[in-house]
């Protein structure tokens, strides 16, 4: 029972749901650990918080074009990595995603 994607959600819930809620990382990482489980508007959810507590994240506005991509919105997908290289032009991830 342990393996199944419900009760892992439900685990990292529990892991997670201490997050200081000041903490960007905190949720960034949780955002990320549901879009590998597949939650995606779960993870938009907590995506949007990372980013209204730190607007200049770059890693936030990839992982939201990520999620959107998954969401099949490519235009707001886009917007996002577009954030993100105007945020840091060096940034090797954010090009490749906005280049692909």
């Amino acid at each position: 029972m342990r393996d199944t994607g419900d009760f892992y959600f439900k685990e990292i819930w529990i892991k997670s749901k201490d997050i200081n809620k000041d903490d960007p990382a905190g949720f960034l990482r949780r955002a990320s650990d549901k879009m590998e489980l597949g939650y995606k508007v779960e993870a938009f959810s907590d995506i949007n918080k990372a980013i209204s507590i730190d607007s200049n994240s770059v890693q936030a506005y990839i992982l939201k074009g990520l999620i959107l991509l998954k969401l099949d919105s490519i235009n707001s997908s886009l917007k996002c990595f577009s954030r993100a290289v105007s945020l840091n032009d060096t940034s090797i991830n954010a090009n490749f995603y906005l280049a692909e």
